[in-house]
């Protein structure tokens, strides 16, 4: 059950995620955007998202997607081929740590334009390793920064890390990971029974969620 739901709330993200990082790149003046996704099932099914969110901009064109292997280690050819057919912007629905390898791989093949991934693929670490390579680079999030204590939410998460035993660098993924879980606890709190099918009905008969960092929303809805 606390499988399905984090499921539930972390595909949530990545769905309006991966369109607000569509949404960055035209806005900040791509007219040529190339997508660069990890070649999963359910990456693959974010791409009509990624569609949506680029006709609100008809200036700028979506240029055909490139996929990057899973377990990639070398994103030469990937990064090469994203900055084809004169592409001006690109961003990265990919995991942790390809955010900084497409990043870098872009950039030292001289590519100048406008990158854009989510905070679940770079740390701060990595993008005060990239230096001067990160200009440029926009960052998106469903939830505020890791470090951003300011927010109720993310001072939790830092505490219970702590508590955990968890040091490094916290990253948007871990963040993102942790809200999963603390939106599940809420559902079983209602749940009738403790099973897949139980959560799923407690979520959308709970009502209003109101989560720091991720608004307001009504599963049911």
């Amino acid at each position: 059950a606390a499988a399905e739901a984090c499921e539930v709330t972390s595909v949530a993200c990545a769905g309006t995620g991966t369109a607000a990082i569509a949404h960055a790149v035209a806005p900040a003046g791509a007219t040529k955007i190339r997508p660069v996704i990890v070649h999963l099932p359910a990456a693959n099914a974010l791409v009509p998202l990624v569609q949506r969110a680029a006709k609100l901009f008809p200036s700028s064109t979506l240029l055909p997607m490139v996929p990057v292997p899973a377990q990639a280690t070398d994103v030469t050819s990937q990064a090469s081929a994203a900055a084809a057919d004169g592409a001006n912007g690109a961003f990265f629905v990919v995991g942790g740590g390809a955010g900084a390898t497409l990043t870098r791989a872009m950039r030292t093949a001289g590519f100048t334009g406008t990158l854009a991934t989510s905070t679940q693929s770079i740390t701060y670490q990595e993008i005060k390793d990239l230096g001067s390579q990160a200009t440029g680079l926009l960052l998106v999030s469903a939830m505020p920064p890791p470090d951003y204590t300011a927010n109720p939410s993310v001072k939790e998460f830092s505490a219970d890390m702590k508590a955990g035993g968890v040091t490094g660098d916290l990253s948007g993924g871990m963040l993102l990971a942790w809200a999963s879980l603390k939106v599940t606890a809420m559902g079983l709190q209602k749940a009738a029974t403790m099973d897949g099918a139980g959560l799923t009905a407690a979520l959308n008969n709970y009502g209003q969620f109101d989560f720091s960092g991720l608004g307001k929303w009504d599963y049911s809805k």
